[in-house]
C-alpha cells in the first residue's frame, strides 16, 4: 500500500467517525429535546395534580371514617366535590401530556362521591379507599417519570394505574346500589 492509499484511508475512516459522532450526537440532542419538552408540558399541573389525587383520597377516607361514626359528612362532601371537580378540570389539560392516564384520573376524581354513598358498608368502603390510595400512587409512579426524568411511563406503571382503576371502579359495581333486578348501578360518568 503505498502513502497515498494510506493517506486517503485513514482520511475515509476519520470521515466515517464523524459522520457517526453527529449522527449521535443529533440523536443524543433530539431525545433531550423530547425530556425537556415532556417535563415542560406537565410542569405546570405537578402541584395541582398531586394536591388534588392526594385530597381525593384523603377526603374520602375522612367521609368513611365520619360516616361510619354517624357524624355529619356534608361538610367533607363539599370538600370531596371540590376537590373531585378540581382534578377533573385537571384531567382535560391535561390528557395529551399525559396519554393513558385520563381513565385512572377520573376514576380517582370519583372516589369522593363514591366514599359517601358506601360509608354504611364498612368492607367496601375500607377497600375503597385502600385501592383509591393504591390508584393514587400507581397515578404519581406515571407522573414522576415524566416530570423528574423527562421520559413517558413504564408501560408496567401505566398497566398498574388502569388495573387500580379497575380495581376501584368495580366496588362500585358491587356496592348495594343496584337497580331494581339486581344488576349493578351504571358507574357514574
Amino acid at each position: 500500500m503505498s502513502q497515498a492509499t494510506g493517506t486517503l484511508l485513514a482520511a475515509c475512516i476519520a470521515a466515517a467517525i464523524s459522520v457517526m459522532t453527529l449522527i449521535s450526537s443529533t440523536m443524543r440532542d433530539r431525545r433531550t429535546e423530547l425530556r425537556v419538552s415532556r417535563r415542560d408540558g406537565v410542569k405546570p399541573y405537578i402541584d395541582t395534580l398531586a394536591q388534588a389525587t392526594w385530597e381525593c383520597v384523603a377526603i374520602a377516607s375522612t367521609i368513611v371514617k365520619r360516616g361510619a361514626q354517624g357524624q355529619d359528612i356534608s361538610k367533607w362532601a363539599e370538600r370531596g366535590q371540590s376537590a373531585s371537580d378540581d382534578l377533573k378540570k385537571l384531567r382535560l389539560k391535561i390528557r395529551y401530556t399525559l396519554p393513558g392516564l385520563e381513565g385512572p384520573i377520573r376514576t380517582l376524581s370519583l372516589v369522593p362521591g363514591w366514599a359517601g354513598h358506601l360509608r354504611a358498608d364498612e368492607a367496601l368502603s375500607e377497600r375503597l379507599i385502600r385501592d383509591a390510595t393504591e390508584l393514587r400512587t400507581a397515578i404519581d409512579a406515571c407522573v414522576t417519570r415524566v416530570s423528574v426524568d423527562g421520559l413517558t411511563p413504564r408501560k408496567k406503571d401505566m398497566k398498574r394505574a388502569a388495573e387500580m382503576a379497575d380495581a376501584v371502579a368495580k366496588i362500585i359495581d358491587r356496592s348495594p346500589r343496584n337497580d331494581s333486578n339486581g344488576t349493578p348501578a351504571a358507574r357514574p360518568q
